[in-house]
């Protein structure tokens, strides 16, 4: 499953709950606010996209032999932060929870 262009949509809350599958969940486009996205999977590859100016945030506690890898995010205690991060700007605050599988965390350009 491919979703794409999501900042666009302008939400307040995004849940995904999925079983085995590929997934690619591409977070550009316009933010105009904060968002909540909370993506719960098993058995699956997930990629998440995000455009590299975008505030974001990541908390991933709940994996259970589920990998995270990400490059260029910087790790803030139990969170992983965004290259942009900042508090002065809308934010996706993205929850993680997955089993027997990999959450590949990407930055684009935008």
């Amino acid at each position: 499953m491919k979703l794409s262009g999501l900042a666009n949509a302008n939400f307040e809350r995004m849940e995904l709950k999925s079983g085995v599958g590929e997934y690619h969940i591409d977070f550009g486009g316009e933010v105009s606010q904060s968002a909540t996205v909370e993506i719960s999977c098993a058995l699956s590859s997930v990629s998440i996209i995000i455009p590299e100016n975008m505030s974001a945030r990541i908390l991933a506690t709940e994996r259970y032999f589920a990998e995270l890898k990400s490059k260029g995010w910087v790790q803030d205690g139990d969170y992983l932060v965004s290259p942009a991060f900042s508090v002065d700007k809308p934010t996706f605050h993205i929850t993680l929870k997955g089993a027997l599988g990999e959450f590949k965390v990407l930055t684009t350009r935008s």
